[in-house]
This record gives structure tokens, sequence and C-alpha cells, in this order.
């Protein structure tokens, strides 16, 4: 993978899981409020959303989330959660 090519996954990425936590969270109309250091309790996420955004992501993404991924500030920032899914496709 070339790097534009890698710089263009990342950021489908970043679209797809701004556009999961959005649709969670109910800010489809103001997506803009889902910055880096959004914690995402704050936005609005709370323990039953946490699984609909967790099964979310699985089915998207494809990749398996383990209860041992769940936890270490995973949702307090929406970085934190970007950096997780990234790693889960092996994207850094």
């Amino acid at each position: 993978m070339t790097t534009i090519e890698a710089t263009l996954a990342t950021d489908r990425v970043d679209a797809t899981l701004r556009d999961i936590v959005a649709q969670i969270v109910r800010l489809e109309d103001r997506p803009e409020r889902i910055t880096p250091d959004a914690n995402l309790f704050d936005l609005g996420l709370d323990s039953l959303s946490v699984v609909a955004l967790l099964t979310s992501i699985e089915q998207r993404f494809d990749i398996e989330i383990d209860v041992e991924d769940i936890g270490g500030g995973l949702f307090e920032s929406y970085e934190a959660l970007l950096s997780f899914v990234r790693s889960k496709l092996a994207l850094g």
C-alpha cells in the first residue's frame, strides 16, 4: 500500500467511524461536535449505546472486538476510539 493509499484508507476509516458515532449519539446534524478530543460519554454515549456502537463498528469494518479490548479509556476521546479501530484494521 502506498502512502497515498494508506492516507485515503485512514481518511475513509475516520469518516465512516465519525458517521457511526454521530448516528449512535444522535449528532447526525452536528457532526462537528465529534472532535478528536471529544469524550464520547459527554456527547451522549451511555452503557446501552456502547453495545450498539461496538456492534456497528464490528459490522461496518468487519472486525471482532473482544471484551478485553473494551476499557482503558477507549471511549474517553474520539481519537482513542479511532486509533483502536485503525489498529484492528492494521492501519496504525
